[in-house]
């Protein structure tokens, strides 16, 4: 299901918010910061598996 942004998403799908709370608060804080266009759970996993893979957080 597609959403109009990552709060929206989050506040509709409880399995998205059970993935989201699982990450590390610094990755949370940037995904809300940086890519609130996220809207779908599928673009969220690869938005975080692209970060994750960049060492962004490191």
């Amino acid at each position: 299901m597609v959403y109009q942004n990552l709060s929206e998403l989050l506040s509709r799908s409880s399995s998205t918010r059970k993935y989201f709370t699982s990450l590390p608060v610094m990755m949370q804080m940037l995904l809300h910061k940086e890519h609130n266009d996220i809207n779908t759970a599928a673009k969220l996993r690869w938005t975080v598996d692209i970060l994750k893979s960049q060492e962004v957080l490191r």
